[in-house]
């Protein structure tokens, strides 16, 4: 997370395996594996103005299901 700067490339961090909601302060059953992890990294890369997406179990994004959606994408645009 310390080595996060606005020229990073963008991020989509998947957590398939999470088996309950993330909350901050809670004990994760993979914590180096865990959305909650995701989620503060998350708030590094919006702050240094990185493009960004988070998905687990329970929050999705419209637009891409998984990783391969949005590295498709993300190759086609250059």
């Amino acid at each position: 997370m310390s080595h996060v700067t606005k020229d990073d490339p963008p991020v989509f961090l998947e957590y398939p395996a999470q088996k309950k909601p993330p909350v901050k302060g809670e004990a994760q059953d993979d914590p180096t594996h865990s959305a909650l992890l995701g989620m503060i990294l998350m708030k590094k890369l919006r702050a240094a103005n990185v493009e960004a997406i988070l998905v687990y179990p329970g929050k999705t994004h419209e637009k891409y299901k998984v990783s391969a959606d949005f590295l498709i994408d993300h190759l086609k645009s250059r």
